[in-house]
């Protein structure tokens, strides 16, 4: 008898048929459902590796035995031509025959249904993985000529006679760039990209080469009792002709009327166009009322940019104050309210509360917010600044859809608003759509080139698609112009984590312990943890940790922020719990932000890639 024939008679060569068959299916099976739980790869190659080994084993068994109606014989001792013995070979093709049948049903299931949407996605996964990388080149691709019908209003030189009253100067020039940005067409530099220039020795040239913009204005203001005198001049950087000055000499009365005016000659020399409701948003002047302006470019001077509302509960109840008495003093004042509904979402998402207090505080915040938000689209619906705080705080509570209506509206009344397009960014971001989040991104740069927020923003969209190398470019960016800005080190550590910098990760989280102050939000020190419990700082990781349980004692802290610093110290278990707590009541989350970063894994955890922690994540998602 043949070698080949006594395979046959032993069965060896059904078992390793069917052994092959059976494992082929396993090996599908896992490499499907595995990463959808987030079981690694490393545990699918040792399942494949012991399928292989185990093959060995299975034919030298079917050689040695038979399987029979009375269990495992030995091939010696086996009669093969007993009925019982013929039965349990048919047994064994019939197996071997559904084994075939359904590897050939999951094969052609595979090739002619799954495969084709899966070849569909992935293709469409590398076009838009494609489209981010490409957006990702032109962040530090140098622009060959100005923006058009670009601008940069250098801070207005205060010369009034009471050197208290700067002030004025700071939110006359706020309100002129913020009327600029209304004009679809033009591109104006925010304020906290141009105050550096404030006492600089650069050139009007060197100044829009900085900035990429094709024209530069200077003026002065003069407040004085129940006047004032604005004097402005528009500038060929490239040349050093004036291309157009004026002086206003009014009352104080009639200042919005003149930052309006100043506005629109600009953009008429500028060769920019108006549309018909731009203009006619520049006829609605905001306010009449002399006490209300004074009260309102106090609150401007203290924003100076938008951006800074969050600095501390301090800063937005003077802000709060001002804004009190603009609308003390004329209630129908518009963008009066629509800052009033800024600074509450800013105070509903870092005020320190007590925990027994978090519920009343943030039900009573979001009506104010509400409130002052719905009286300023009343009164001026064109104001992009109310829509996009509505949108934020829908998001915040996430609300998808509600959140994204207001952003279209806000996004549409004031294109060139960086805190708008910003605030988009993020919200494209935590919505997973990195492209549309770094191309808003890619416009407030244009805007606010020297913002630590802009840059900072820039950085997180780059780093949650994956584009860590540019994101490093652009944090280090960051603190080169904003040296203190502690959630641009922070966004570097988790940047450089990624890549596997580790040293270089852990100098920016040293770096943001040093920047934030004593009484910082516990957010951020739930970050640290984090942060320090994957460097393998476990000492580290329980001083941050251990200070935000400090702050808990006095204040409230959401259990996402809890999840964070509960991950610092490798306490998964309770991490987990605060984690399920938060997924299970959306609003006990003050700030969404830490939700999103554990959603999104931003600081690149293993643990987090666990099936228990993935599912979870999942919940989290802002559709």
């Amino acid at each position: 008898m043949s070698f080949l024939e006594e395979l046959k008679r032993r069965n060896v060569i059904r078992v390793a048929s069917a052994y092959g068959v059976m494992s082929w299916l396993v090996i599908q099976v896992i490499e499907t459902l595995f990463p959808v739980y987030g079981i690694s790869d490393a545990v699918i190659k040792l399942i494949v590796a012991c399928l292989v080994i185990g093959f060995i084993p299975v034919v030298l068994l079917s050689w040695v035995f038979e399987f029979t109606a009375d269990g495992l014989q030995l091939d010696k001792d086996v009669d093969r031509s007993s009925s019982p013995v013929q039965a349990s070979t048919k047994k064994l093709d019939r197996a071997l025959i559904v084994l075939m049948t359904v590897a050939i049903a999951y094969f052609a299931l595979d090739k002619f249904v799954f495969k084709p949407g899966r070849d569909q996605q992935q293709l469409q996964d590398a076009t838009q993985a494609a489209r981010i990388a490409a957006l990702a080149e032109q962040v530090d691709l140098e622009q060959p000529q100005a923006l058009p019908h670009s601008v940069a209003v250098l801070p207005f030189d205060n010369l009034s006679p009471d050197p208290d009253d700067a002030y004025f100067a700071y939110g006359v020039h706020e309100s002129v760039i913020n009327d600029l940005a209304k004009i679809r067409a033009m591109s104006v530099i925010a304020r906290s990209s141009v105050v550096r220039y404030s006492d600089t020795d650069l050139s009007i040239k060197e100044i829009a080469d900085d900035l990429n913009v094709g024209a530069v204005m200077g003026g002065s203001v003069r407040y004085a009792g129940e006047r004032v005198r604005i004097s402005a001049q528009l500038i060929d950087p490239q040349t050093g002709v004036q291309m157009w000055a004026d002086q206003y000499d009014r009352d104080l009365t009639d200042v919005f009327a003149v930052q309006s005016d100043i506005a629109q000659r600009i953009a008429r020399a500028l060769e920019a166009e108006l549309l018909p409701r731009e203009q006619e948003r520049f006829t609605n002047v905001p306010t009449s009322s002399a006490e209300a302006s004074v009260a309102f470019f106090q609150a401007m001077a203290m924003i100076r940019g938008g951006f800074r509302v969050a600095a501390s509960p301090s800063i937005r109840s003077a802000l709060q104050g001002h804004l009190d008495r603009a609308i003390e003093e004329d209630p129908d004042f518009a963008l009066a309210h629509a800052w009033k509904a800024r600074i509450y979402v800013a105070s509903r998402l870092y005020d320190p509360v007590a925990t027994s207090d978090w519920a009343d505080f943030k039900a009573q915040t979001e009506a104010l917010v509400e409130h002052h938000s719905a009286t300023a689209i009343s009164l001026d619906p064109n104001l992009g600044l109310a829509y996009s705080t509505l949108a934020d705080l829908r998001a915040h509570n996430w609300q998808a859809e509600a959140a994204q209506e207001a952003a279209t509206q806000a996004m549409g009344l004031s294109p060139n608003d960086p805190e708008v397009l910003v605030r988009q960014a993020g919200f494209e971001t935590h919505r997973d759509q990195s492209e549309q989040a770094i191309s808003a991104m890619l416009r407030a740069i244009e805007l606010d080139p020297n913002s630590g927020r802009v840059l900072h923003e820039l950085g997180y969209a780059l780093h949650a698609s994956g584009q860590h190398q540019r994101a490093n470019q652009i944090l280090e960016r960051c603190l080169e112009l904003n040296p203190r800005e502690a959630i641009c080190s922070v966004m570097l550590a988790r940047s450089q984590f990624a890549l596997g910098n580790e040293q270089e990760a852990l100098d920016a989280l040293e770096l943001t312990e040093r920047l934030i102050p004593d009484d910082a939000a516990p957010g951020i020190r739930g970050d640290i943890a984090w942060g320090y419990g994957l460097l393998k700082r476990p000492a580290d990781a329980r001083r941050a940790f251990d200070k935000v349980i400090e702050l808990q004692a006095t204040r409230y802290v959401d259990p996402a922020v809890l999840a964070w610093s509960y991950m610092g110290i490798q306490d998964y278990d309770e991490a987990y719990r605060q984690l399920e707590l938060a997924a299970n009541d959306l609003s006990l989350i003050q700030d969404s932000y830490p939700a999103h970063f554990i959603r999104e894994n931003s600081w690149s955890d293993p643990r987090l890639e666990q099936s228990d922690f993935l599912a979870l994540r999942q919940r989290f998602r802002l559709e």
